[in-house]
């Protein structure tokens, strides 16, 4: 879902653990890293549906530009979930996101 500056990718994997998933968040902040920005990255385990998750938060604010992207990384049944929040406002938090997330209902 979209709303305004904000969006949510949900993808689930039954082939990739979560390292693996955490692998490509850490490509991204290498790729950051590599176009001069010097990303504000916390890590720690949330609960989200239920489940410990690995989020991974970073922050970019440079050059008058500004972004707040959230990986959230966690498995359930099985399958390794990756949920992505990315927003033009370094200083969002996570609570809008991990309530759209909650709401999820798995089969």
């Amino acid at each position: 879902p979209t709303k305004g500056d904000k969006a949510i990718d949900i993808v689930y994997d039954k082939d990739k653990s979560i390292d693996d998933k955490a692998a490509d968040v850490g490509e991204v902040i290498s790729s950051l890293k590599a176009q001069g920005f010097n990303p504000e990255v916390n890590d720690e385990t949330k609960t989200l549906c239920g489940e410990d998750a690995k989020f991974t938060e970073i922050k970019v604010s440079a050059n008058g530009k500004e972004a707040f992207i959230v990986s959230a990384l966690f498995e359930k049944n099985g399958v390794t979930y990756a949920c992505t929040y990315k927003t033009s406002k370094a200083g969002a938090n996570t609570g809008d996101f991990e309530s759209i997330v909650n709401s999820i209902s798995f089969r």
